[in-house]
């Protein structure tokens, strides 16, 4: 019977970290298409690492939702393309977006720590 759930859990993909696929990347996805800093915060992790533009620091989530705010209020977005994506159950999960907004195209790189069993955002650049 073990043996049984084991294979069950490894096809559905819980063992690898899948579930992180499904729940915050569909997330992350939807908040960038919409411009919604308010959303997109909700993954973050107390405090991040956000670059925009080359311009780098550490950010509490309130401080990264009015930096984030200012940003798709100056670039209004056209589109967002997944361009890759690496998922695992260790600390070394990472998303990669084309963002074109009406000013620029900007790549986008997130990545993903797990965090009592939730993942987090834990750094963001949009360059």
């Amino acid at each position: 019977m073990l043996i049984v759930q084991f294979i069950l859990f490894s096809l559905t993909g819980y063992s690898l970290g899948y579930p992180f696929q499904s729940d915050i990347s569909a997330q992350i996805y939807q908040s960038f298409r919409a411009g919604n800093a308010k959303e997109l915060v909700k993954s973050f992790s107390d405090n991040i690492s956000l670059t925009i533009n080359k311009d780098e620091n550490y950010y509490t989530k309130f401080q990264s939702e009015v930096t984030l705010a200012d940003f798709f209020r100056a670039n209004n977005v056209t589109s967002v393309k997944e361009i890759q994506k690496k998922l695992s159950a260790s600390n070394n999960s990472y998303l990669v977006y084309e963002l074109k907004t009406s000013n620029k195209t900007f790549r986008v790189f997130i990545r993903v720590v797990e965090s009592n069993k939730q993942y987090k955002i834990s750094e963001l650049r949009i360059e």
